[in-house]
């Protein structure tokens, strides 16, 4: 797994370094065997990565100065591909105590 705050968001080159190359013939992101998986969009939350796409404001995970029209996702947990199998689900808690909100990963045993 990788986790923390990355400082990229879902569209920077950074994050393609992690994730793979976006395919766009339908097939998503093309990851090496051994690879990474973004766990949030693994789960089902929509693949905010595609080029042009914008990230929707629940799935930000920091707002500049608190303002939840300057939201962006840089928070993550990539997921090894000898995990993904076992992911069952992400969600972020929405606090007040930072200027980012937690990614909560459950995986199965």
């Amino acid at each position: 797994m990788i986790l923390g705050d990355l400082n990229f968001t879902p569209q920077e080159p950074e994050y393609e370094l992690i994730a793979g190359d976006y395919n766009p013939y339908g097939f998503g992101r093309l990851r090496f065997v051994d690879g990474f998986a973004d766990a949030w969009t693994a789960a089902g939350h929509p693949d905010d990565s595609i080029p042009g796409a914008k990230t929707i404001p629940d799935a930000c995970t920091h707002f500049a100065a608190g303002d939840r029209d300057r939201g962006m996702r840089i928070d993550y947990c990539f997921v090894s591909s000898s995990l993904l199998p076992r992911l069952r689900s992400a969600e972020l808690i929405q606090t007040d105590i930072s200027d980012h909100y937690p990614v909560v990963v459950e995986l199965q045993r």
